[in-house]
Parts: structure tokens; C-alpha cells; sequence
């Protein structure tokens, strides 16, 4: 331990553990195992936790773990079946000289700020999408990756999976002519979405904090508010104080593809839509449509949570999916297969069924992290994967079009929608400064 203030987030008190701790990861030889620390250890977190367990165990050594919900640090406990540093601090795992890199998989509102700290504390970084919660933390993201020079891979593991690659490979290409157009969809119906992580945030009144959770920390720099179940667990997923509903907690996977193929400059972002069928907690849509003009073609995203009719019967049972619609060829893909339908022969689609994922973008990263090269859903393509569903939240809350300029990365002459390109953060949870 370098002794880190539980409550300390200056970049001096980070800088000096660094200077204490952080091992440079670049002497690490071939046979060296990586010494992992994981910060937040739900659903999604215990799932990353399992694998690199499983499927790297003579790659990597996990010596740290933290989560506020000491339930959860049970649970991993045994998992991992030896002693490793347990806590409910993050940054007693930041300043753990064993660690060498951190997975990071806490609700949104908390990517950035251990992020940063890690990266100043000479650590590498896999972090969960989205990359952060505004336009401002994921700025602050990529000067600490050049800064510091370190590793981060953001968990978009699409990017890792045979299907969505040659999607964007028959894109880019031009094998299906000029595309001008591209559509995304996220499609659940009632019933689908009541057996869905994430739960639904239905009205309940607030409640003594449960037995073991820090609710403190979970809110972090998020507005202090009593415990509330309907607030936390999976269900912090549709609250804007810690994540930002289907736009950026979904629509960033459908969004990355677009713009990896298609280019990721806006000009302008319009959202409508609402909380037109569930009656509950939740302060964003359950029924949205967004529609992106970008520099030579258009997007839309649609998300609807009332009903589940696929765009096409083959669509059934898969509640999301991706179109490209080019001058010669039109293209489909989701999470299990990619279909090219030739204009002059729809009813005979070139397939490609689903291959790779998770493990494939976890292994990228060990590589990365060893080679020092940058993995291949680098702070690049976090920050232009999410920019759309960041920019399509902020449109809905202000209830207009925003005009975006790609290259300074502000919204034109509309203060009001600007001021939420950042965010207030509650003291002493602060964004470090780079």
C-alpha cells in the first residue's frame, strides 16, 4: 500500500504512488505473469473476472479486487480461490505496487476518474463501454493515454468478432457500392425486456442502505441521494446520474461499427422520444429515434421497449441489428452472423456466421499491454464510438437539433446545450487533472 487517502483524487497524492508503486509493465519478460486489479465486480464485472481466470490462468495473476457490495468480494473471493487484496476503495487497488493493470467495470459515471488515476499511477487499463459519461471526461481519457503513455482497451469487443470486421470490410471496400445511409436498431419486447439484465427501475420508496454495501461510493461524484434499489444494482443502467439508458449503454456497440466504417465526423444530432410505456424510475427513454447527418451519409437509431416485431422475420429472436444500405448491396449485421444482400438478388445473401468476442479483445489486450502497441479499441475509438449517444442524450434532454463541429468537438451557438458536454461532480470525487 503507498498509504492513498480514501478520499484524496489530487494528481499530486496519485503521482507520488506512482512514483512508489507502478513497476514499468515494458520489463515485463515473456514468461512474466500480468498482475491484475479489478474495480467493480457486478454482473459485468464478474463475468471479465471469470474469463481472464479461465482463459488466460497462465497469463495473468489477479492480486487485487474492489467493489462497494462486499457480497460481491465474497463471491469473487472464493472464485479465485487464494488470498488477494480485497477493498471497497479503488484506490488502495491504484496504489497496490502489485498491480500492474486494472479492469475496470463499475456503473458509468465511475470509468473516468479511476482511469485517469490508474493511468497516472504508471497502470493499464481495460475499461468497460462506454468510455465515459461526458464529452469532457473522454477528452480528459485520451491526454492520459498519450501523457502517460499507456495501454487502454475499452470493452467493445465487437471489434473483436469475424462478422462485424467483414461487415465493415464490405463497406469500406466498396464491394456494395456507395453507402449514403445506415440504420441501428435495438428492439425489446415487454416481456423480453421484464427477463432482461438490466431490471427494471420500477417506483419503490427509498430504503435503509443494505448490510455490507458502500452507497456512498457508489455514488461518487453523482448527487447524494438515499439508497434506493431502483438506483443501484443492474438498474443504475437508466438513471443519468450514472449512466445514459440504451444510447450510450447499448447504442455505443451499433454506433462503433458505423462509424468505423463509415467515418465518424457529425454535423448535426436529433433525438425524440420519451417514457411513452413503462411508469417508472428511470430518467431516460424507453422509446427514442435519433437521426445522425454525417459527412456523406445518415444514421438513424431507433430503441423501443414496448415491442419486439423484428425489421425482418429472420430477425426474430435477435433484438438488435445494423443496416448498410449501398448502391449495390445492402448490409445486416448483429450478434450472430453478417448478411450481404445483393440488390439484383436479395433472396440470396452472402453469410458470415458470428466468430469471436470477449476473449479474442481480451487477448488483444495482454498482447498490447506486453508490445506497447495500441489495442484495437484504443481511447480513439471509445471516444468516437460513443460521441453519437452522448450528443443524441444531450439533443433529447434540451429537446432540439444540436449542431456538432466534428473537428473543435463543440456544439455551435447553443449554451445551453453545451454545458452538457461536461458534468458537475459532487466533492471530493472530482475529474484528476492530466
Amino acid at each position: 500500500m503507498t498509504g492513498i487517502n480514501r478520499r484524496t483524487f489530487s494528481k499530486g497524492a496519485v503521482q507520488l504512488a506512482a512514483a512508489a508503486a507502478a513497476p514499468s509493465l515494458t520489463a515485463l519478460g515473456a514468461n512474466d505473469k500480468l498482475r491484475l486489479g479489478f474495480i467493480g465486480l457486478g454482473g459485468r464485472g464478474q463475468y471479465h473476472l471469470g474469463q481472464f481466470l479461465n482463459e488466460f490462468k497462465n497469463e495473468v495473476e489477479v492480486v487485487a479486487i474492489c467493489d462497494v457490495d462486499e457480497n460481491n468480494l465474497n463471491r469473487c473471493r472464493e472464485r479465485i480461490g487464494k488470498p488477494v487484496q480485497s477493498t471497497q476503495d479503488f484506490q488502495k487497488v491504484i496504489g497496490n505496487k502489485d498491480v500492474d493493470a486494472v479492469v475496470i467495470a463499475t456503473p458509468d459515471h465511475w470509468h473516468a476518474i479511476p482511469a485517469i488515476l490508474a493511468m497516472q499511477a504508471g497502470k493499464d487499463v481495460y475499461c468497460e463501454k462506454p468510455m465515459g459519461h461526458s464529452v469532457e471526461e473522454q477528452q480528459r481519457m485520451i491526454a492520459a493515454v498519450k501523457k502517460y503513455k499507456r495501454v487502454m482497451q475499452i470493452g467493445l469487443q465487437q471489434r473483436s468478432s469475424r462478422q462485424f470486421q467483414q461487415a465493415v470490410e464490405w463497406v469500406r471496400s466498396g464491394e456494395i457500392g456507395k453507402v449514403t445511409a445506415a440504420e441501428c436498431i435495438n428492439m425489446w419486447g415487454v416481456d423480453a425486456y421484464l427477463n432482461k439484465p438490466p431490471f427494471l427501475p420500477e417506483i419503490r420508496a427509498d430504503e435503509k442502505t443494505p448490510e455490507g454495501v458502500d452507497y456512498n461510493e457508489f455514488l461518487g461524484p453523482a448527487p447524494k441521494l438515499p439508497y434506493n434499489r431502483s438506483r443501484y444494482q443492474n438498474s443504475f443502467y437508466y438513471h443519468n446520474d450514472y449512466a445514459g439508458g440504451m444510447m450510450s449503454g447499448w447504442g455505443v456497440h451499433l454506433f462503433d461499427i458505423v462509424v468505423w466504417a463509415l467515418g465518424h465526423e457529425m454535423k448535426s444530432v436529433t433525438t425524440i422520444g420519451g417514457k411513452y410505456y413503462f411508469d417508472d424510475m428511470r430518467d431516460t427513454p424507453d422509446t427514442a429515434a435519433c437521426l445522425f447527418d454525417c459527412s456523406g451519409y445518415t444514421f438513424q437509431y431507433t430503441v423501443r421497449h414496448a415491442n419486439g416485431f423484428p425489421y425482418e422475420l429472420e430477425l426474430d429472436g435477435i433484438d438488435h441489428g445494423i443496416y448498410f444500405f449501398g448502391s449495390k448491396a445492402t448490409v445486416l449485421v448483429n450478434r450472430s452472423y453478417a448478411k450481404l444482400y445483393p440488390e439484383n438478388d436479395r433472396k440470396n445473401p452472402v453469410l458470415v456466421p458470428a466468430e469471436g468476442g470477449d476473449i479474442e479483445h481480451k487477448r488483444n489486450f495482454l498482447d498490447c499491454v506486453r508490445s506497447r502497441e495500441q489495442p484495437v479499441a484504443d481511447v480513439y475509438v471509445g471516444h468516437y464510438a460513443n460521441l453519437p449517444g452522448l450528443l443524441a442524450i444531450i439533443s433529447g434532454r434540451v429537446g432540439r437539433q444540436i449542431v456538432w463541429d466534428s473537428e473543435k468537438e463543440v456544439i455551435v451557438n447553443d449554451a445551453e446545450a453545451s454545458r452538457f458536454l461536461k458534468k458537475e461532480y459532487r466533492e471530493p470525487f472530482v475529474l484528476p487533472e492530466v
